[in-house]
């Protein structure tokens, strides 16, 4: 498993194929999210249970030094592609005209769109952002005094999402959780669990 998520983090996937070892043949595609349901399940370690109680913020897990990439509800999906191939992302937060969190937005949103739209040559120019959210739940937006076993909570049960991202009171963005951050801190951090540190 450690291996398989040193993969995950190196290459920034999200499955990697299981291949029988003699054969060759593929057995399954193991997923990022698989191996963190394991984990949160399984570990009933006292530091694990210490750490899940422990607020994001102070977690040392996450993005917090580095502004948000993010998409207006005015902007086209083809401004979405094109971030979201440019910085290897799968899913955007998308703010309102005062630059508050709304909404996030998907590949898998878009793929679903644009298999249903009647000209799709001209789709992703010509759509806007707004006019692909509504098709699921709206997303879940954390705090930075949650904890982290809500994040992971929240990573874990949203479909197509991977990525939770964390607002201030005013809705603003601050932060975003990914479940590749909190592989890397599991398997690359010095203590994970044991040394919460409070982000800059």
């Amino acid at each position: 498993i450690i291996e398989a998520c040193e993969e995950f983090c190196l290459h920034r996937v999200h499955r990697i194929i299981v291949r029988e070892p003699q054969s060759g043949d593929i057995l399954y595609l193991l997923t990022i999210k698989r191996v963190l349901q394991a984990i949160h399940k399984q570990n009933r370690s006292l530091h694990f249970a210490q750490w899940l109680s422990c607020p994001i913020k102070d977690s040392g897990v996450g993005t917090w030094e580095r502004p948000i990439c993010s998409v207006t509800l005015a902007e086209s999906l083809d401004d979405v592609a094109a971030k979201l191939l440019a910085q290897k992302l799968s899913s955007l937060l998308v703010v309102d005209a005062e630059g508050n969190a709304y909404d996030v937005v998907t590949k898998a949103d878009i793929a679903m769109a644009l298999m249903e739209a009647p000209n799709p040559q001209n789709f992703l120019v010509d759509t806007p952002v707004s006019a692909v959210l509504g098709r699921r739940p709206a997303a879940v937006f954390i705090h930075p005094q949650d904890t982290v076993g809500k994040v992971l909570d929240a990573i874990l049960e949203a479909n197509h999402m991977r990525c939770v991202f964390i607002v201030d009171d005013n809705q603003k963005p601050i932060a975003c959780v990914s479940q590749s951050d909190v592989i890397a801190h599991l398997i690359y951090d010095e203590a994970p669990f044991q040394k919460p540190k409070t982000p800059s």
